[in-house]
């Protein structure tokens, strides 16, 4: 009862389909949304590779973006748990890797990088890129204890090279010691003078500025001489803190969350860090404000306009939500139908903007770390509710474990102790 015609209606339709698919797939997102095209908030990326030598699972990982490729650098083996923040610092948890691991995100391809000489084994280490092809490891936590040392690594010459620095560079009446730094976050800016001018493009010109982890103080690491200094800054900062983000936007960098070791607890308090004037202040925000967390993400909107803090976790759950907040306003939001899926709930994830697209790289997947794609432009236009976000029924809670704080706590007492010792013995 089928016609001829009606077959080849169909045939020539199917043939369409297949072909409009495949159209589909060469155009960027913002081509398709521009032809009225549907595109996905977030999706998987399937990167392809060598089924023999896969990435582990993992978490407390550095990672950083260069060139059109995502490296993802060090961190520890995700099936291992452990049931104190003291034992995530001792030897114990000792099971850091200094694997190197390259996604390209042009040919969706991921593979191994050996680096020579390696540099060390850390987890909790902050990975920046200072140019093309040129990186920084800093800080972290390796087999000896805390990494003082700042590792250049050229990606392209597949070359790494340990800092001489040993001291502060610029003031007598500081501790002439390297800044211990572990959960912390390095934001690369251009060096200045002291009456604030601007002093060059070259890269030898520039500097990281590297705050938290288990100081208070923000410091800066010159990338031409390679020495720290501490900076002199106006006001009172977000304090002793760890797995925060750090999110520049011009002349200013904004941090959020993070976990105060000093007052014990969870922060989502938003600083503002001015770089030329070297000032903190608080920011006073209204709507629906995100709740204490750190191990988050943070990134700008396609435009700038905005910033979205996207999951984390409490000292008792993960949170799976995505907020927003409109930088002129200063007024937060969170986006209705968007939810993290499970893959993506981590201790510490990644979120790399390039172009109109956010990789969010985290180390919980099924097998393999689970990498996704977030269109900015799309994000953008999500519906977004200002009224209090209810909690979820069914938030994942996490198994319980002691507190930074509570490991910073023992730690202060232990010293204590080793003092009365040493007093006992003088006496």
């Amino acid at each position: 009862g089928i016609s001829l015609h009606d077959e080849m209606a169909s045939f020539l339709s199917s043939k369409r389909s297949a072909s409009q698919k495949a159209i589909d797939r060469l155009m960027s997102p913002r081509e398709a949304l521009a032809r009225g095209r549907k595109v996905p908030v977030m999706e998987l990326a399937v990167f392809r590779g060598n089924l023999k030598q896969r990435p582990p699972r993992s978490h407390l990982f550095s990672a950083l973006l260069s060139n059109h490729s995502i490296f993802v650098l060090g961190g520890s083996s995700i099936d291992y748990r452990p049931t104190s923040f003291k034992g995530l610092l001792t030897s114990g948890f000792a099971r850091p890797t200094s694997d190197i691991w390259h996604y390209s995100t042009s040919k969706m391809a991921q593979r191994s990088v050996k680096i020579h000489p390696s540099p060390p084994s850390l987890i909790g280490a902050t990975g920046v890129c200072t140019a093309d092809t040129q990186a920084l490891v800093i800080g972290g936590i390796g087999e000896d204890g805390i990494n003082t040392d700042v590792y250049h690594i050229d990606i392209e010459a597949r070359k790494c090279l340990r800092s001489e620095a040993s001291r502060f560079s610029s003031r007598s009446d500081v501790r002439e010691l390297k800044p211990e730094h572990c959960f912390h976050t390095a934001t690369v800016v251009q060096s200045t003078q002291k009456d604030g001018s601007r002093i060059g493009r070259g890269l030898d010109k520039y500097s990281v500025l590297v705050y938290g982890g288990f100081n208070s103080r923000m410091s800066r690491y010159d990338i031409d001489t390679k020495n720290w200094e501490e900076v002199d800054s106006v006001g009172e900062g977000p304090g002793e803190l760890v797995l925060h983000t750090a999110t520049k936007v011009g002349d200013v960098i904004y941090f959020f969350g993070g976990y105060n070791l000093t007052a014990d607890k969870c922060s989502n308090v938003l600083y503002t860090y001015t770089i030329s004037t070297s000032t903190w202040e608080v920011v006073e925000t209204t709507g629906a404000v995100p709740g204490p967390r750190y191990g988050h993400s943070a990134l700008l909107s396609s435009d700038g306009s905005s910033l979205y803090v996207i999951g984390g976790r409490t000292l008792e759950y993960y949170q799976d939500d995505v907020f927003m907040l409109n930088l002129k306003t200063l007024n937060w939001g969170w986006l209705d139908d968007i939810a993290l899926p499970d893959d993506v709930l981590s201790s510490r994830q990644h979120a790399l903007v390039l172009s109109d697209t956010a990789y969010l790289y985290s180390g919980r997947g099924e097998e393999v770390p689970a990498v996704y794609t977030l269109n900015l432009d799309v994000l953008r236009k999500q519906k977004v509710s200002y009224r209090p976000r209810p909690p979820r029924r069914d938030a994942r809670k996490i198994p319980v474990m002691d507190t930074p704080g509570a490991y910073v706590k023992e730690k202060a007492k232990e010293k204590e102790k080793a003092k009365e010792k040493e007093k006992a013995k003088e006496k």
